[in-house]
């Protein structure tokens, strides 16, 4: 891809687009990222984007294309619902500025592969915000792979089991819920993005989805899948729980020479591999080095959490400081004639997008039931916008 267009003479004016609640994250990376300035927000509520604004010291839009037409801007972030992210990054490349996407990157390849010609064409940047890829505990799974430490992989299993309330609670009428591939394309590019980073895009898939229920309004979502790929020589399993439970975010590597375990929810990755000790003290020795592994990471989490309330460090939680380190990386990369770090490029995007879609196909999933009711489902959007000149606010 070509240079970006990027001001290289002074900081990188930056514009938030979508004021939900990850958006509060967003600004916190802009702040926190070297010499980059956040220059207005835009939300379709002209209110709620005023308000927002209010803190900040920044204009406040209801329309995408204003904002471009009044603001020098550089990066806009859209952190919109996801069937919004092909339209709006489309007005924003055409305006010239460069776009960082909170994820998915879209939802079709094919919406992926315009956004990435159009960049190309126009010589700029599309990044992709896969957050969960610059976590602690993931960067140091990801460091023990790269460096060798667990030898040739055999297996990865990636376990996602969290509730995705909206299935019990709605509102119904939501994006995710609206087909019944759409959660495995909202979740989905957690886990599948890790499998992309750190063994590629898979030779072979094969999926099982089921525990379906039909919601009010007669969409169905499908709350387990278990999708089985290979890569290469390497099996990687992907297992993704949306009901009730215990919530689990873990992914396990086995290698030749040892095994990892990283528990993204804890942020704690633990790695264990066999000692020259006989196998009694072996077992010993082993107990010992993961143990003091777990309590010497939950310590520095912890440590973290106190200073940055203590407001003697701006870091914030786990999840919060993935985000800013995946600003960072993107504006970092904005400026090195390297281009971006692989994890946030909209190829990796296309990759991921098109991997999801490969899982749903293969899934063979029932469509919607069709019901007699009148009018809109229970939280629907009564409301009608033109997309392609206004922002939604929303997260992904």
């Amino acid at each position: 891809m070509t240079a970006p267009n990027v001001v290289t003479g002074g900081p990188v004016r930056a514009a938030i687009v979508g004021t939900g609640y990850i958006a509060e994250f967003h600004v916190r990376g802009i702040q926190n990222a070297r010499e980059v300035e956040l220059v207005a927000v835009c939300d379709s509520n002209a209110t709620v984007a005023k308000a927002f604004a209010a803190g900040l010291g920044v204009p406040a839009y209801s329309s995408l294309q204003t904002l471009l037409a009044e603001q020098r801007v550089d990066v806009v972030h859209l952190l919109v619902p996801p069937d919004l992210h092909y339209p709006l990054a489309k007005v924003v490349l055409e305006a010239g500025a460069n776009v960082f996407i909170e994820k998915p990157m879209c939802v079709s390849a094919e919406e992926t592969r315009d956004l990435l010609d159009l960049a190309g064409a126009k010589g700029l940047t599309i990044g992709v915000n896969h957050s969960m890829l610059f976590e602690g505990a993931f960067q140091r799974l990801r460091d023990h792979v790269r460096n060798g430490d667990l030898g040739p992989l055999d297996h990865v299993t990636f376990n996602h089991f969290a509730e995705l309330a909206f299935i019990r609670f709605g509102p119904f009428g939501n994006w995710m819920l609206r087909e019944p591939g759409n959660a495995l394309l909202e979740i989905g590019p957690h886990p599948v993005s890790g499998l992309v980073d750190l063994l590629g895009v898979p030779d072979e898939i094969q999926v099982a989805a089921d525990r379906d229920i039909v919601l009010p309004g007669g969409a169905r979502a499908y709350r387990r899948w278990r999708i089985h790929t290979r890569v290469g020589r390497t099996a990687a399993d992907i297992n993704i729980e949306l009901g009730p439970g215990f919530p689990q975010r873990t992914i396990a590597v086995r290698g030749l020479l040892g095994t990892a375990l990283a528990d993204l929810d804890s942020n704690i990755c633990t790695i264990d591999r066999r000692t020259p000790a006989s196998p009694d003290f072996d077992r010993h020795k082993r107990g010992v080095s993961i143990a003091s592994q777990v309590s010497a990471q939950a310590r520095s989490t912890l440590a973290d959490y106190i200073l940055t309330k203590a407001k003697l460090r701006r870091r914030g939680n786990p999840y919060q400081l993935s985000i800013m380190n995946s600003i960072a990386a993107f504006y970092d990369g904005l400026r090195s004639p390297a281009g971006l770090d692989s994890r946030i490029t909209g190829e990796t995007g296309r990759s991921v997008i098109e991997t999801c879609e490969t899982i749903i196909r293969k899934a063979k999933l029932k469509g919607r039931v069709e019901t007699t009711r009148v009018g809109p489902s229970p939280g629907s959007n009564r409301r009608s916008w033109s997309w392609a000149v206004r922002a939604s606010s929303g997260a992904s």
